[in-house]
């Protein structure tokens, strides 16, 4: 008992920050249907501060750097919207036509599959097992399609979170010296000078992450949009929107998002699909070898063995969206645990 109070005496400061993190994460997540508008403007919040921090130190007030990145951001939309959606609603007028052929052609290839398979000669046990698992794959793909369309028909409910996450932002930022001096008076004044260096900690990992990471993965999505459209594969821009949403997960992301151009391309033809992943690797080898060493770096500190961990154990917990929270809150773990070991091994 005593080395436990011994232990609690001299780590308090940390465990405690390490409590309030864990806390204020379940609570978020708990809540994660109502607090959604303001879960994204946090998360806007967070992306856009440090180009008003970067203007406030430039001579601008805060609220008018907030209006002018506001202005460049609305402007910088306008134009995006104004070129893509015109693409995009083309696009997907051809993808409704062609889905139903897609599909057809899919389940003729599954009925000359088990006509084949029906005829080969094996033992019962094995027949059974492979029954089981073409049961399971097709069971599994119901789910996904299942899924995917309730996903869509969700994005008109998301709607409005969508329309509120950036006036919500706007007053973040807008008071956001407020709110931190505010956070600081609740620290207890002892433990209030390492609590906030630890948060600093946290932040320059987490914010170096997720802003390289959307930058990589934007870069991505361009760069496949563009080599689908040279190659004359279809629904070009809305395939490259795939990959580059997909690589917002680490590994496994490349891996999701160039599935559905290597089908669409199959679907033309074998040597479309072979160009397809000769395109695909090479613009992931541009992403491994230039993009992300250079915008993200080994910014969250973590090994690739333990990146993967943290990826299976995400998408255990909570599918895609635990994939993507993975990495981020392994880091902010690593960081914890960084400061803990230190705090023992130093001496008094």
């Amino acid at each position: 008992m005593g080395s436990l109070s011994a232990f609690w005496a001299n780590h308090r400061r940390l465990l405690g920050a390490a409590f309030l993190l864990a806390a204020g994460a379940v609570v978020l997540w708990r809540l994660r249907g109502a607090l959604t508008p303001f879960i994204l403007a946090g998360v806007l919040s967070y992306l856009l501060n440090p180009l008003v921090d970067t203007l406030s130190k430039r001579g601008f007030s805060r609220l008018a750097a907030l209006w002018f990145i506001y202005a460049i951001v609305l402007l910088t939309g306008v134009v995006v919207i104004g070129l893509l959606v015109p693409a995009v609603v083309v696009e997907l007028g051809r993808l409704a036509d062609f889905l139903p052929g897609f599909f057809r052609d899919l389940q003729q290839m599954a009925f000359d599959f088990q006509s084949r398979y029906s005829q080969v000669q094996l033992p019962q046990p094995v027949r059974q097992a492979i029954d089981d698992a073409i049961l399971t794959v097709q069971t599994q793909l119901l789910r996904v399609i299942s899924l995917a369309a309730q996903r869509v028909l969700g994005v008109f409910s998301a709607l409005l979170s969508l329309l509120l996450a950036p006036i919500l932002s706007f007053y973040i930022l807008k008071d956001l010296d407020y709110f931190r001096a505010r956070a600081r008076t609740l620290i207890p004044r002892p433990e209030r000078r390492e609590t906030w260096d630890i948060l600093s900690e946290v932040d320059k990992v987490v914010s170096g992450f997720v802003r390289g990471q959307l930058i990589v993965a934007a870069a991505v999505g361009v760069l496949v949009a563009l080599g689908l459209s040279l190659l004359g594969i279809r629904f070009s821009v809305i395939l490259g929107t795939v990959a580059g949403i997909a690589e917002i997960i680490p590994y496994f992301g490349p891996v999701i998002g160039a599935l559905p151009a290597l089908a669409v391309a199959a679907s033309m033809s074998a040597v479309d699909a072979v160009k397809v992943l000769l395109m695909v690797g090479g613009v992931q080898w541009v992403e491994g070898n230039l993009l992300a060493p250079r915008i993200i770096g080994r910014r969250v500190g973590l090994h690739p063995v333990v990146v993967v961990f943290a990826l299976l154990v995400g998408f255990e917990l909570s599918g895609i969206l635990g994939m993507i929270a993975a990495v981020p809150v392994a880091g902010i773990l690593r960081v914890l645990l960084v400061r803990l070991l230190a705090n023992r091994a130093a001496p008094g």
